[in-house]
């Protein structure tokens, strides 16, 4: 019994430090060059310029991903997350993007059309 314990806190004093790395920020402002829905994946990948320094989502220089289960988001929260970023897209408007670039994958949580304080054009 006490073994199993003491892997299991030794398991979580482990994994902790990791979990707690991710650091969401706002970039600057961005324009949407394109979005691609992948519901199968529940993950919404957006290119954007001049592109976020170190990311490369999926491959894709200077993109974010939206996905379901990370950083805390819901796939329920992808619908909205898509309606804003194909609105800003339409729109031909910039965006802020809150995403964590903690690894080249840039998972993100928010997307701001026009700035959380009006700040892009």
């Amino acid at each position: 019994m006490h073994k199993a314990l003491y892997a299991m806190m030794v398991l979580i004093g482990t994994a902790t430090p990791v979990l707690s790395q991710a650091t969401v920020a706002w970039s600057s402002c961005q324009t949407i060059t394109g979005v691609t829905n992948q519901p199968v994946g529940s993950n919404i990948l957006v290119s954007l310029s001049p592109g976020i320094s170190g990311c490369s989502s999926q491959g894709v220089t200077g993109a974010i991903t939206f996905s379901a289960a990370q950083l805390g988001l819901a796939a329920s929260d992808l619908n909205g997350l898509l309606a804003s970023s194909l609105s800003a897209l339409g729109l031909g408007r910039q965006v802020l993007i809150a995403v964590d670039t903690s690894t080249p994958n840039c998972y993100a949580t928010s997307v701001s059309v026009g700035g959380y304080n009006g700040q892009c054009p």
